[in-house]
């Protein structure tokens, strides 16, 4: 049987590759689960705090081994830990148990290191590829944002150029202008509406409306603190609905 033990930060505990070729074993392994291994403690913490291999002839009389009992009890005797290394990093400890007390095999342990040694070249594979995933996630990042700073930009100043022009482009094309600029900059919007403050008549009137099929909605007339744009010509803040269906102030 054997158990491969993860390095999680200060201990190693008990993963999930496993194998055993009886089912009468399922105690040690399900018990096993409950263990922590610092450096130094039970055979797994050896081999982690010496970065060698370890060989114990009988489990049952080594005074080191937190799973001695459990082991005694599941019948088995030796055992050998190998450490499997990510570059000079031990990142696992491989652990196998044999039912007889065997004396330490030279011949054994280095075919083992050669499989701990494959093991360690794929975790180096495995995080290589997941730096350059996050790198190329970090890179695609950063070029959204920088897309979206643009596309920003070139909007605030396409709005400032028609500001500057007010005497020879409308009012009303210039608020247009900025509803049909803050409904692209604003993802997945699909209708914008710009009210204007009308003070004889005391009430709020769509000025520049884009997105809505009926073009009746232009002549909305709004008194304060009705609506959302009622409610912030009233109290001067932003009010941001997640779902207009639930929310009573919409």
């Amino acid at each position: 049987t054997f158990d491969d033990d993860i390095l999680d930060l200060d201990s190693l505990e008990p993963g999930a590759p496993y194998y055993c070729k009886s089912g009468d074993l399922e105690n040690f392994r399900s018990q096993s689960k409950g263990f922590a291994f610092a450096p130094g403690v039970g055979l797994p913490g050896r081999v982690w705090n010496s970065g060698k291999a370890a060989w114990i002839t009988d489990v049952t009389v080594n005074g080191n081994l937190p799973r001695g009992a459990i082991a005694r009890e599941s019948g088995l005797k030796a055992a050998v830990g190998i450490p499997i290394l990510d570059g000079d990093t031990i990142v696992a400890v491989i652990a196998f148990f044999m039912r007889e007390a065997r004396q330490e095999d030279e011949r054994m342990v280095s075919l083992i290191s050669a499989v701990a040694a494959q093991l360690g070249t794929t975790f180096q594979r495995r995080r290589a590829q997941d730096e350059i995933a996050k790198l190329h996630s970090a890179v695609e990042g950063s070029a959204n944002i920088i897309r979206k700073r643009l596309q920003e930009s070139e909007t605030l100043a396409r709005i400032a150029r028609a500001l500057n022009e007010t005497e020879r482009i409308s009012l009303q094309n210039v608020l247009q202008l900025i509803a049909v600029s803050a409904k692209e900059l604003i993802p997945a919007a699909e209708q914008a509406v710009i009210h204007l403050w009308n003070e004889e008549q005391q009430m709020l009137s769509a000025q520049a409306v884009i997105g809505f099929d009926n073009a009746a909605s232009g002549q909305l007339k709004i008194r304060p603190n009705e609506g959302v744009a009622g409610q912030v010509i009233v109290s001067g803040e932003t009010i941001s609905i997640a779902d207009i269906e639930r929310d009573e102030r919409f």
